[in-house]
């Protein structure tokens, strides 16, 4: 039976993506999988439903690869330094009978440190008309597809940023649910000066599509270059880890 949930990212720290998959497994019904893209394989072996597949390049093409061969429904992109709420994927697969999802998405609440960061949820909050952003929002996979994908110019960072307004874009709804989060621990040892300086581009050039005139438009001012096959790499280029 096919996952109704895939959980993707790149993968940079381990012993976090492993933690997070038990954590789902043990605290859930929901049928889920979690597809980590990054350039260390993992040390042990990991379950079937856990599915890491290691490459050599950049992070949003390892996010661009996990969307891609994700087997879900719903594609749910997160980071490898969070944890969640109590049945974080119960509560959503809730929502999603409930709602009409053809032009809604679900977002979740956002923690860092064990504290709301209710500023986080929005495109800049320096600006009056700044639209709400979610963390980790679910959304069905086939618009992945549709709006083409992580634009190829993100280094790093911003993208979901991106996606998120390419959704609004398209005349989509965002429903925030009240009682489902992901709560970040940020890692000071990946905040070096080449961090920092990715994700500073990674705001200027979010910025750069989507305000004129300090506001934030409602269609994005530059068209979305996808990546190409060549720019992530094709199947035969990159290996899958599974353990059954």
């Amino acid at each position: 039976m096919l996952p109704k949930f895939s959980l993707i990212a790149p993968a940079i720290r381990e012993h976090n993506y492993k933690k997070i998959y038990k954590h789902l497994r043990n605290d859930n019904d929901a049928k889920f999988e979690m597809v980590f893209v990054g350039d260390k394989p993992p040390r042990k072996k990991i379950s079937s439903k856990f599915r890491y597949i290691y490459t050599e390049v950049g992070l949003p093409q390892c996010v661009e690869i996990a969307a891609r061969e994700a087997r879900g429904e719903y594609l749910i992109c997160i980071t490898d330094d969070i944890d969640f709420s109590p049945h974080f994927l119960d509560k959503i697969d809730s929502y999603l009978i409930r709602l009409h999802m053809d032009k809604m998405l679900i977002g979740n609440r956002f923690k860092s440190f064990g504290e709301f960061q209710n500023e986080s949820m929005f495109f800049d909050v320096n600006i009056d008309n700044s639209p709400v952003i979610s963390f980790a929002p679910v959304y069905k996979k086939n618009l992945w597809h549709k709006f083409g994908g992580i634009d190829r110019r993100f280094k790093f960072g911003f993208h979901y940023i991106d996606l998120m307004m390419r959704f609004y874009e398209e005349g989509h709804n965002l429903f925030i649910i009240p009682d489902s989060w992901c709560n970040e621990f940020k890692d000071k040892k990946i905040s070096n000066g080449k961090f920092k300086k990715n994700k500073h581009y990674g705001r200027k050039f979010c910025n750069r599509l989507w305000v004129e005139d300090g506001e934030v438009v409602e269609n994005r001012l530059l068209p979305v270059e996808s990546f190409d096959d060549k720019d992530i790499l094709t199947k035969d280029q990159f290996v899958e880890y599974k353990y059954f």
